[in-house]
């Protein structure tokens, strides 16, 4: 625990100007949304979540600040990859097949590229039922002062939480924040970070 505490803290000094930043707007997002909200960033090779927000919902999924999350699987995850490169993302997984989970989790490289083109297209990623039976998550990417992915902002709930016609609006709603925060962190929309 005391090595998981020191490895959180050392992550949020390095982020914490778009932590500060984004605490307020997870609140809104929890108060529009009711289900539980969540900042996340790149950790080496693992997301992790550096902030949450519970749901007031009884029935809500159980997480923690700290706890890390699979690229490839995780909404928050793919949100972060969005800006990656096809070099970086080889160098990131190395092999063509991928862990799996569940029956939904993106099995290999080459099908997660394509998943992340989908998400830079519509600007959110999802994660339905990829790493949990049962957990949808949507999430956007926050972009800083230079237009790059430094962070990302989801929404997680069971699969009765997020039936597939609230999936959009959801996206949405994350979409607002994630905007609201990268103006911030002084990033202007329009705006792309330079190709990699």
């Amino acid at each position: 625990m005391g090595l998981r505490l020191y490895e959180l803290g050392n992550v949020a000094i390095s982020h914490l100007d778009v932590k500060r930043e984004s605490l307020s707007e997870l609140y809104q997002l929890r108060q529009v949304t009711n289900l539980t909200c969540h900042l996340g960033v790149l950790d080496g090779n693992e997301a992790i979540y550096l902030a949450k927000l519970e749901s007031p919902s009884v029935l809500s999924v159980k997480t923690w600040e700290g706890k890390r999350l699979s690229l490839h699987s995780s909404a928050v995850g793919k949100a972060l990859l969005s800006d990656h490169g096809e070099a970086e993302i080889d160098a990131i997984f190395p092999s063509p097949a991928l862990p799996t989970f569940t029956r939904n989790t993106v099995p290999s490289v080459v099908r997660l590229k394509e998943e992340l083109r989908t998400v830079r297209q519509r600007g959110w990623a999802f994660d339905d039922e990829e790493e949990l039976e049962n957990i949808r998550c949507v999430a956007a990417p926050i972009r800083d002062v230079h237009g790059e992915v430094v962070a990302a902002v989801s929404v997680v709930g069971l699969k009765f939480q997020i039936p597939d016609e609230r999936v959009e609006t959801l996206a949405g709603q994350v979409i607002e924040i994630c905007t609201n925060v990268s103006k911030k962190l002084g990033f202007e929309p329009g705006a792309t970070a330079l190709s990699r």
